[in-house]
C-alpha cells in the first residue's frame, strides 16, 4: 500500500502539467518521483488514476443497486416502505437473475453503508380506512353527527372524554428503510 493517496497523486501529476518541475513536486510531496514521471506520462494522455474499492465488486451492480434504491424510495411514497427483509429478498432476486448468486445480511450493511441517504425506522401503524380519509369524508361525518346530537335531543351530559392514543391496529412494530 502506498504511503499516498490517490487524490494526492492526482493533484501532484495536474501541478507537473501545469508547469512545476517533477523534481520539485516530488521532493514536496510522499510520492516517488519515478511514480510521479509514469503517471505524468499517462496524464499527457488524459489517464487519471482513479479511486479503487478494494475487494469483490457488490453482487448487484452500482446500476442495479441504483435501481433498488429507486424501489425503496417508491415504497415509501405509496405508503408502504420496505423492511430489511423485503430488501435483501429483493436485492437476491436481482443478483440471482444476473449471476446466479443470492445476497446477505452483511450484504445488506454493506449496502446501507453505501447508501447513507437511506435509514431504518420503526413504522408507524395507520389503517387503510384512517389513511384514506379526506375533507369531504370529515365534514360528512361531523355534519351527520350533528344531525344525530340534534334529532335525539342528547346534551353535554352524554359527552365522554375517549382517548385512542393507546389503540394499537396490529400487534408488534416493524422495523422499516427510508429516505
Amino acid at each position: 500500500m502506498p504511503a499516498y493517496e490517490i487524490e494526492d497523486l492526482n493533484s501532484a501529476v495536474k501541478r507537473v502539467l501545469a508547469g512545476d518541475s517533477a523534481r520539485s513536486v516530488s521532493d514536496s510531496t510522499p510520492i516517488p518521483y519515478r511514480t510521479l514521471t509514469k503517471w505524468v506520462a499517462k496524464g499527457e494522455m488524459g489517464i487519471f488514476r482513479a479511486p479503487v474499492r478494494h475487494g469483490p465488486a457488490p453482487l448487484p451492480s452500482q446500476p442495479a443497486e441504483a435501481c433498488l434504491v429507486e424501489w425503496i424510495v417508491g415504497r415509501q411514497l405509496v405508503g408502504h416502505p420496505a423492511s430489511r427483509k423485503e430488501i435483501i429478498f429483493k436485492a437476491g432476486t436481482m443478483s440471482s437473475m444476473a449471476t446466479g448468486q443470492t445476497v446477505g445480511g452483511g450484504w445488506y450493511r454493506r449496502f446501507m453503508g453505501r447508501h447513507p441517504m437511506l435509514a431504518t425506522r420503526t413504522s408507524q401503524a395507520v389503517c387503510k380506512a384512517r389513511n384514506a380519509v379526506t375533507k369531504s369524508d370529515l365534514e360528512q361525518f361531523f355534519s351527520s353527527l350533528i344531525k344525530a346530537v340534534v334529532e335525539n335531543r342528547l346534551d353535554a351530559s352524554r359527552v365522554f372524554n375517549m382517548d385512542e392514543t393507546a389503540f394499537q391496529t396490529n400487534k408488534g412494530s416493524k422495523r422499516v428503510v427510508v429516505v
